[in-house]
This record gives structure tokens, sequence and C-alpha cells, in this order.
């Protein structure tokens, strides 16, 4: 069965195949025929026959006679302005999801955009902990000055392999010993809100969140604001994932009070608008949202959103490996880049 949406069309089927091409790195690999391509994304044969034939005039592909269409290696990836200036890889996390996904196409082009605008040149990649070792051997292949990482997912051990291939790494919205890592700081817009709930006394607060190495760093700082003495907030922490979201949601919902403030992650939103509407909840009025990230999958949406300073905080990256190369002494560092809090009506 095919993994894409229906409707799909030459655009995804580009994306698709293009993708191929990132995941395997200096790796040649066989791309579905027309007719298995047509198959999957609902096409006609000769539509799929164009994109290939496309992707083949511009180097992409390699057509064989009789065997088969392949990924070219050898075209590459590099943007930049010149083979004089340092070379750094760029990669965000999730392959998987990395053409469909808006959140980790935003937070790669604008790492791209950020190390060209300070003068050097970008080996795009995509990064999975699965893939780890085509991962490396790729790194080693491409001849890097540095390695610019968003949100990466290695274990330790793979951390310290990726730190001793002999450049620099800066790591931005995750862990990784060895590198420089820019972290958004949530504290003040956390408690900004923590105010405003005070002020207009929506003492029933209920969080839902995913992953625990990001409670901290996203919501955390209620929990602390809430364990001071006399503080008349109730707080409620219940952790979730994909499979049991709607049913802890649902049970939450009916176990206690009604929330009057609910701290989301961004992915949350519509899930949660649709089961609050169910319990006859309005959540512009009654349960107010706060959603720890402004990538909203929800066009229409009232509440509060936590804004990373996306720009500054890849241009910090961006500089920080910059400075690293130029001076390979240099120690790594961390940088906290300050979110703020957004009223969206």
């Amino acid at each position: 069965m095919s993994n894409f949406p229906k409707g799909s069309n030459i655009k995804n089927i580009r994306h698709y195949v293009m993708g191929l091409i990132y995941q395997n790195g200096f790796t040649s690999v066989r791309v579905p025929s027309s007719l298995e391509l047509a198959r999957q994304f609902g096409v006609t044969r000769r539509t799929a026959r164009i994109v290939l034939e496309g992707l083949i005039r511009e180097g992409y592909l390699i057509g064989k006679n009789g065997i088969g269409t392949f990924t070219n290696p050898a075209r590459g990836f590099k943007l930049g302005h010149g083979p004089q200036l340092p070379l750094i890889g760029v990669g965000v996390n999730d392959c998987s999801n990395f053409y469909y996904d808006y959140r980790s196409g935003m937070r790669f082009t604008a790492a791209m955009q950020a190390v060209l605008e300070h003068g050097a040149n970008v080996y795009p990649l995509v990064h999975s902990s699965c893939d780890f070792e085509q991962f490396r051997v790729g790194l080693c292949h491409a001849q890097l000055d540095g390695l610019f990482l968003v949100q990466p997912d290695f274990s330790p051990e793979q951390q310290t392999v990726l730190t001793s291939l002999g450049f620099p790494v800066v790591s931005l919205e995750g862990e990784f010993a060895g590198a420089s890592r820019i972290r958004y700081d949530r504290t003040a817009a956390q408690q900004e809100m923590f105010s405003i709930a005070l002020r207009e006394k929506r003492h029933e607060i209920l969080l839902l969140y995913t992953r625990t190495e990001y409670f901290n760093d996203e919501v955390g700082i209620f929990r602390d604001l809430c364990d001071q003495p006399g503080c008349p907030v109730h707080l409620r922490v219940v952790q979730v994932d994909a499979e049991n979201f709607e049913e802890r949601f649902a049970a939450t919902l009916k176990s206690g009070p009604v929330p009057e403030l609910l701290l989301i992650g961004w992915r949350m939103p519509p899930l949660v608008i649709r089961m609050l509407a169910e319990a006859g909840i309005d959540y512009r009025k009654e349960c107010w949202l706060m959603v720890s990230d402004d990538f909203l999958p929800v066009r229409e949406f009232c509440g509060y959103v936590v804004c990373p300073d996306r720009p500054a905080a890849v241009s910090a990256a961006a500089a920080e490996l910059m400075r690293r190369i130029g001076d390979p002494a240099a120690s790594p560092r961390k940088l906290n880049i300050p979110a703020f809090l957004r009223r969206i009506e």
C-alpha cells in the first residue's frame, strides 16, 4: 500500500526520487520503475516516465538499458560561492518525513541559508540514527570542513564517532556531546504565560507531553513554578504518545476538573481542539491553549504560542561553526537563544 496521500502529483514523485538520492549519499541505488511509481502515486505510467526522464537529463539519475534507473552519487549537492570556501554539511533529522514535514523543511532551509550568508558552501544531508553507518561513510567521502545538525537523534556512541571525524560539529535543538549546542530558551515565555494564568485566575492547568528529553526545555518551567510555596495553581502532567493519545486525553478530561489552560506540543492542536469540542469544552473561552512551538498544523487557531527566534538561532549556529573552523583549537560552546510568547486571536 502507498504511504503517500491520494492526489500525489509530479512534484511528489520528484521529491520522493530526490529523497532516495539524499538518503543514500554516495551509494547508487535502483529507483522504482515508471510502472511502480505510477502505481504508488496513482498517476499514469507516462507521467512517471516524464519525471524519471527529466531527472536523467539533469544528471540526478542514470538510465541503464535493460537493467533499470539508478541514482547518480557523482551528481552531488553542493551549494555556495566557490571551491575555495569551507564546505559545511547541513543535516536535518527524520529523513522519512523530510519532504512532507513542513517543520523539517523550514528548519533545513533556514540552516542552509544561514551557512551561505556566513560565506561557506553547503552540502545538504539527511540524517537518522537508524542509517548511521551509511551517514558516516557519506560524511567521510564529502570531505567536509564542518557539520551543522538540526535536532540530531544520535546515540552517545554515535556522537563520539562523528566528533572524531576531524571537523567541528554544531547541534541546533538537540543534545550532542563534544559539539557546540544552540538551544532555544523558553523560560521567559513560560514565565509570562504563568503570570497570565495567575492574573486571569486560570488555576487548573493540564500539561500534555510526548518526549521526555524535550520536557524541561519546552514546558518544564511550569512544573517548577507550580512547586513554589503558596502557589494556587493545580498542575496535572500527562505523558502521551501517538498510540494512546486519544485514550489518555479523554480519560484525563473525564477524571478531573476541566482544564482552564492546556499546554501542548506543536503537533497536537487539531486533535486536542476536536476532542475538547466533543467534550463540550470551548477552547477559546473555557480552556485556553498554549503550544510549545510555532509550527502549527492548523491555520485557524486561537491561543498562545511560544515562538523560538529561528533566524537568530541558525545565524548563531553558523557563526559558531565558522569560528571553530577558523580556530581548530577552539572549544565547543553552548548558546541560548530566547523564545517569546505570542497571542493568536
